[in-house]
């Protein structure tokens, strides 16, 4: 990891930077050096160990073999890739492509209805039923969370660490159960903290607030509120699920062993494993672009690609499993079972499908040509956007564009029927009955603020006031205020 904060002064003189644009990354990189350079150094003598490598080799193949050098690599240098270090043009294009993003999800009932039941069927994959419904009920409906005292409450109760007990108790005794809770998951769990931990409160979100001043400084705060109002309920459900399974596999270590530190590790791993991380090391290595041109450009091919790497990451494990049995009979992997399998592929391949039509608007002409024809679309949707490239073809022959699959093709279109507004008002021709959506969108892709939804919202209540919709029902007033319109448009 880098170090250079601690070599001492060679005595070279040189122009001085006042602007302060590195200070930010300075003191991002020193801390990731002090928290990373140890377990680098020794992770990085074990992949160049001869014997290590050969196993590696004869179990895996070479392929993952070749996988491990640039993966540590990459940890440890991770201001090439990590695009928050990003400077200049490169920091531009990060800035726009986080802007259409945001854009695309605010508000967005489809992004939020599968984000949060296929978190939950992910969930379900870690945890049984039975653990994961013990759990969620801890979380009430109004407090969402319950009280960290049943944390460690069971019938096989192991006796805990006293200084353990110690600070349950005075993490639990005052205030809300709620909040003391959530306390305990987040001031454990660094994983956790780190999943919904908002930009302010990152190094660079705090040196931007303490020096940006003035409508610069303005601008970046309304930008920034608007990005948190849009994903809050994406953040919201995320919890619901992953909280959860984080708070049934820390209950069902702890009562093992009765190690907080080991059912901590635990917990973070079963919630990994369900929900993938925001850890470099976890990203796959098409993921790890560098702060360059063509790896700023490669990132727009990847929007929320975490969750179809992720979920690749799972049914590859099924395969193996499955391949498991074949040759080495059940139980020959922790997975080997048929019981196993079939779980993971209700939860990973069936239900995602099933939610991508479910959440469709009430009446999308995707719904038309029957059954067969929307299961067969939401199919090719769903596996086309494993592949970064395809998945924009896919998505755009199955119905459309959105953020997790690709972005380019929606950028593209959105700014050309904006473009087209402009110029038939110009020439006094009618305009596009959802002129309002196409403006919302691309002041979004500009500014960061509002989004589509809220276009399309806006179009609808117009068309409402103005009497050219005409709704009949419940779900026609629904279509309405989802996509603008009570009848189908593409």
């Amino acid at each position: 990891t880098p170090h250079s904060y601690m070599q001492p002064r060679t005595g070279y003189a040189g122009y001085l930077d006042l602007t302060g644009n590195f200070e930010a990354s300075h003191l991002q990189g020193m801390v990731h050096d002090v928290a990373f350079r140890e377990s680098v150094n020794n992770a990085m003598k074990l992949i160049n160990h001869p014997v290590f490598m050969d196993s590696i080799k004869q179990r895996w193949g070479q392929e993952y073999a070749d996988l491990l050098r640039p993966w540590i690599k990459d940890i440890a240098n991770v201001h090439n890739v990590d695009e928050s270090y990003a400077q200049g043009a490169m920091a531009a294009m990060a800035a726009i492509r986080q802007n259409v993003i945001s854009t695309l999800i605010f508000w967005n009932p489809g992004t939020y209805i599968k984000h949060s039941a296929t978190a939950l069927s992910m969930s379900l994959t870690q945890a049984t039923p039975k653990d994961f419904a013990g759990a969620l009920s801890k979380f009430k409906v109004g407090d969402i969370f319950q009280s960290a005292k049943d944390l460690i409450s069971s019938k096989e109760r192991i006796a805990p660490d006293p200084d353990f007990v110690s600070a349950m108790k005075e993490i639990t005794d005052p205030g809300d159960k709620g909040q003391s809770a959530r306390d305990f998951i987040w001031n454990s769990s660094a994983l956790m903290r780190n999943r919904q931990g908002p930009y302010m409160d990152t190094i660079r979100g705090a040196y931007n607030r303490v020096n940006d001043a003035g409508a610069f400084q303005t601008a970046a705060e309304i930008r920034q509120a608007s990005i948190n109002i849009g994903r809050m309920p994406i953040a919201v459900g995320d919890s619901l699920s992953a909280m959860p399974t984080w708070y049934a596999a820390y209950k069902n270590e702890f009562a093992l062993n009765g190690d907080h530190d080991t059912a901590v590790n635990v917990a973070d791993r079963a919630m990994t494993r369900a929900h993938g991380s925001k850890f470099i090391g976890d990203k796959a290595g098409f993921m790890r672009s560098s702060n360059t041109f063509s790896g700023e450009l490669a990132r727009w091919f990847t929007p929320l690609m975490g969750f179809w790497n992720h979920n690749m990451q799972n049914l590859l494990q099924m395969g193996w499993d499955i391949e498991a049995v074949k040759n080495r009979g059940m139980n020959s992997e922790p997975g080997a079972t048929i019981g196993s399998i079939s779980g993971r592929f209700i939860a990973t391949v069936i239900v995602p499908i099933i939610i991508e039509e479910l959440a469709a608007p009430a009446l999308s002409q995707d719904k038309a040509g029957g059954y067969g024809r929307q299961m067969f679309m939401a199919t090719l949707r769903y596996f086309g956007s494993y592949v970064p490239g395809a998945r924009d073809f896919t998505n755009a022959v199955a119905g459309g564009y959105e953020p997790s699959v690709g972005l380019l093709g929606t950028v593209y279109r959105n700014l050309s029927s904006f473009a087209n507004d402009v110029k038939n008002k110009g020439v006094g021709k009618t305009v596009n009955q959802d002129w309002l959506t196409h403006l919302m969108t691309t002041f979004g892709f500009a500014t960061g603020v509002g989004g589509t939804q809220v276009g399309k919202t806006l179009t609808g209540i117009g068309g409402l006031a103005t009497g050219r919709e005409r709704p009949q029902g419940q779900a026609q007033y629904r279509q309405l205020l989802r996509t603008g319109h009570t009848r189908p448009t593409r």
